[in-house]
């Protein structure tokens, strides 16, 4: 069930406006691409990003609801050490997340909140990188992103750029995980210098290495819950 301060705050902006914002970020970070030289990081250890795409439709309204989550990175480099006390961090945090928002399959794709206690996937990710930026973590380092799961449903989840590769932060993982150890495609996720832009991952690049068993509604932990489209 969605919390009240859900109903009273959620922004709803008209699907003309929203469409025309995210083509908007797309042909602004198209630009910025250009002007960068390159298209992301390379090598098995990191996700890689192609060309500048449209963003979720969600994201978009998700910019206009907390203008402050999508600012142009300025807060550090683009990768953290991944030392032993940043992998406890990204672990505690995990857990904390994936244990205090109750899993809610009736909850649409359009309302990604810092705020409800009961939800999906988007709410899980957004909170996570909220919790992270105020740890320290440099906003460039955060990034949100969308996979296809095995059972072909959208889901999005965390991505923390490190030293050592990309980990995933997921409502499906009980653990912080290297992005090769997950059998998803990788479809896109937000650009490390402008958060309000988000870039392609080659396609839907895939690893196929094992999984743990679960659904996008749910977590670690009690993801017994059937999932209804993209809300994972």
């Amino acid at each position: 069930m969605v919390s009240p301060i859900d109903r009273e705050t959620t922004v709803k902006p008209s699907t003309g406006l929203a469409f025309v914002l995210a083509a908007l970020f797309v042909s602004m970070g198209a630009a910025a691409a250009t002007e960068r030289g390159g298209h992301g990081s390379s090598g098995a250890m990191f996700l890689p990003e192609g060309d500048t795409t449209i963003a979720p439709m969600a994201f978009v309204a998700f910019c206009m609801r907390y203008q402050n989550q999508c600012l142009d990175s300025s807060n550090g480099g683009r990768v953290i050490q991944l030392t032993e006390s940043r992998l406890a961090e990204m672990r505690a945090v995990n857990k904390a997340v994936n244990s205090r928002i109750a899993p809610d399959a009736s909850k649409g794709g359009d309302n990604w909140s810092l705020e409800t206690r009961s939800g999906n996937c988007n709410d899980y990710a957004v909170q996570k990188r909220d919790e992270l930026s105020r740890l320290g973590y440099p906003a460039s380092a955060l990034s949100l992103a969308i996979v296809m799961t095995r059972a072909g449903q959208g889901h999005l989840v965390l991505t923390v750029r490190t030293d050592a590769g990309d980990y995933v932060l997921d409502n499906l993982q009980g653990s912080v995980l290297p992005w090769t150890a997950l059998n998803y495609s990788w479809l896109k996720r937000q650009s490390a210098e402008r958060p309000r832009y988000w870039v392609d991952l080659n396609g839907g690049v895939r690893v196929s290495t094992a999984m743990a068993g679960g659904n996008a509604v749910g977590t670690a932990s009690g993801a017994s819950r059937k999932r209804r489209g993209f809300a994972g």
